[in-house]
């Protein structure tokens, strides 16, 4: 059988196995004090050994698996906010959850996200569901309804990516999300073009007017982020504040932060 179609297989499983693994990204403010986390899915494969999404995910997509996938990304992070729940120090810390374009076309997905949170027990304010530009290529009428629907609940959405895709100022105008996380790409151009620097802080002030937060991905240096503290910018994610790491340790290094 062909490798593809022989880790497909093995992917239907993986869920039912318990393969899935979730890491925790941190993201921080401007005092480098840890606001909340990015889920980020692996694969614990039996033979082949933790993988990463780009090695999985798309095939997840084109077997439709990534529903199963997702929503168990969803559960793993809402049982991690269930054991913060009841620390005055991680209670209020909010655990953000890519959504995929075939998720967001699923009839199902608004019931099914509600079901799992409320089956939690858990603040849906503490959820971000980020939804990357791609998934826009779907109906935009169609997304938006479920996005409100789902922000009605209490959950807050973040566009990821912002600024790879094809998004506009009509889009943003429409969508109703919480923050743009803009991408890791504008602030490799950025070291290296003045023009850059002139649109990442004209992103920056257009989150701003449309009442936005704004998170900076893949921060790695310290005079990026010293560069991005000028610009204006308070939320960020990357390297220098932290690798993907387990449930524990992420629990472990929130609690060591708020000490400090």
């Amino acid at each position: 059988m062909h490798e593809k179609a022989l880790l497909g297989l093995d992917l239907a499983q993986a869920v039912g196995k318990g393969e899935i693994v979730v890491q925790y990204q941190p993201q921080v403010d401007g005092q480098q004090k840890i606001l909340g986390v990015e889920a980020l899915v692996r694969w614990q494969h039996p033979e082949r050994g933790l993988l990463s999404p780009d090695k999985f995910i798309p095939l997840a997509e084109e077997n439709f698996l990534i529903r199963e996938i997702g929503m168990e990304v969803l559960r793993q992070s809402c049982q991690l906010l269930q054991r913060w729940a009841t620390d005055p120090v991680l209670k209020d810390k909010f655990i953000a959850v890519n959504v995929s374009p075939i998720q967001l076309d699923d009839d199902d997905f608004v019931a099914a996200v509600k079901q799992v949170i409320l089956d939690a027990g858990v603040e849906p304010q503490n959820i971000e569901l980020e939804l990357t530009e791609s998934a826009l290529c779907l109906s935009l009428v169609e997304a938006r309804k479920k996005i409100q629907a789902l922000r009605e609940f209490g959950i807050r959405w973040a566009l990821d990516d912002f600024g790879s895709g094809f998004s506009s100022l009509g889009i943003l105008s429409v969508l109703p999300v919480h923050k743009l996380k803009i991408d890791r790409q504008f602030l490799k151009e950025v070291e290296n073009s003045e023009s850059s620097i002139g649109l990442l802080r004209k992103i920056l002030e257009i989150s701003e007017v449309m009442g936005m937060e704004a998170t900076v991905e893949g921060v790695e240096t310290p005079s990026q982020f010293k560069m991005l503290i000028g610009l204006g910018c308070n939320s960020f994610q990357g390297y220098l504040f932290g690798r993907p790491q387990s449930a524990e340790q992420v629990t472990y290094a929130i609690k060591e932060c708020a000490a400090t």
